[in-house]
């Protein structure tokens, strides 16, 4: 896949993780274990809304963007992006994520 200025793309789906195949997160399980995993796996998550699309990738930033197709409908152009922060990894600790 190429985009606009002839830079290449592989697309490809990663296999699943053993976090990912677990139907579920146990309670018990405190909060920064669940995040250091996400961060770890440099996973994001997604939430597409009727315009905008936002894009959480765990430990590194979110961004907020929007998405449309060319006319033949096979190239995605992104018409608008911003990012809405940036995530420094020293600022928060361990305790920010406890239950109160």
């Amino acid at each position: 896949m190429k985009t606009e200025n002839s830079e290449e793309y592989i697309c490809q789906l990663p296999e699943p993780s053993v976090y990912q195949k677990s139907e579920y997160v146990d309670v018990d399980t405190p909060a920064r274990e669940i995040i250091t995993k996400l961060e770890k796996d440099k996973s994001c998550s997604y939430r597409v809304d009727s315009y905008w699309i936002y894009e959480v990738c765990h430990g590194r930033h979110i961004k907020q963007f929007h998405e449309e197709r060319d006319a033949s409908n096979k190239k995605v152009l992104v018409k608008q992006a911003f990012f809405l922060g940036y995530i420094d990894e020293t600022s928060y600790s361990s305790a920010d994520l406890e239950p109160k």
